[in-house]
């Protein structure tokens, strides 16, 4: 934590400043000043702050990796099948009709949204249903996906929750 310009310990006091001035000022004084000297209210406002760049640092890399770990192209492929409801349908694309883009960086343009790592757990979530229905567990992988879709909070598109199981089977 930085303290003001020209500010030092007073030798032997681990809780007193002397600030450029000559002034002597407590060490939580000294750092409230040099935060209003950033544009902060306080020094707590400051490290508030940080916090929420460092966090959303922190879970944004997770997402990234948890995100890189899925095949979106293969999952969402459209064959053509005449009961299969395309992603380009309206009522399941939230980006544009006829649009069939489900790409990495879209699926992170969702943690601006909600958070990266709300993102972070919701991925992961999506990674376990998948899991479940290539192992065959198709009627796991059905119920794990309708109660994480109903408990979802963030509303997330539709086209986020598909599984290959579900988005392939005809409503």
């Amino acid at each position: 934590m930085p303290l003001p310009p020209g500010a030092h310990q007073v030798k032997g006091q681990r809780n007193l400043i002397r600030l450029a001035d000559g002034r002597i000022v407590t060490r939580s004084t000294a750092l409230s000043m040099s935060a209003r000297a950033e544009g902060y209210a306080s020094e707590y406002e400051r490290r508030k702050s940080r916090h929420a760049t460092d966090s959303d640092a922190f879970w944004k890399r997770r997402a990234i990796k948890a995100i890189n770990e899925i095949d979106w192209t293969f999952l969402y492929i459209d064959d053509g099948s005449p009961g299969r409801e395309r992603l380009s349908d309206t009522r399941y694309d939230d980006m544009a009709p006829n649009h069939n883009a489900i790409t990495p960086e879209r699926v992170l343009a969702l943690g601006e949204r909600i958070g990266y790592e709300q993102l972070t757990k919701m991925v992961r979530e999506k990674q376990y249903i998948q899991d479940l229905y290539w192992e065959s567990d198709f009627d796991d992988a059905t119920n794990r996906y309708l109660d994480v879709w109903r408990h979802d909070t963030h509303k997330l598109p539709d086209w986020f929750w598909w599984y290959h199981g579900f988005a392939s089977t005809p409503a």
